[in-house]
């Protein structure tokens, strides 16, 4: 099952994701040929169904708190995953990703690859 369609068997009250999932979204979307209606499909069919987390003063303190944590351990993360995890931690979310070994360091973070064939 495609992910798209795993997301929109959850219960719609439990669909989350962090405004950095919709900046990367519509990156992604614009980097491809076509990408001004990808953008627009994104727009109308995924994005209304989502629950959208932005970046408040819990998730602030999670991610300094784990930044620090993983540059002690000289194994920091970029920015935006990092925003992302800290997202997931603040609001006791599994982070659902492509790129599992992206998050695999940030402690107590529970992931999910909804990508892979099951």
């Amino acid at each position: 099952m495609r992910a798209t369609h795993r997301v929109l068997a959850v219960e719609p009250a439990q669909r989350f994701a962090s405004e950095i999932t919709r900046l990367e979204l519509r990156g992604g979307a614009l980097r491809v040929a076509d990408g001004g209606a990808l953008w627009q499909r994104i727009e109308a069919l995924i994005l209304p169904e989502m629950q959208w987390l932005g970046i408040d003063q819990a998730v602030a303190t999670v991610a300094a708190d784990v930044s620090h944590a993983l540059r002690l351990q000289g194994r920091p993360i970029d920015m935006p995953d990092l925003l992302l995890a800290a997202t997931a931690l603040a609001h006791d979310l599994t982070m659902v990703t492509r790129n599992v070994r992206h998050f695999d360091r940030v402690p107590d973070l529970q992931v999910e690859n909804w990508f892979d064939p099951a």
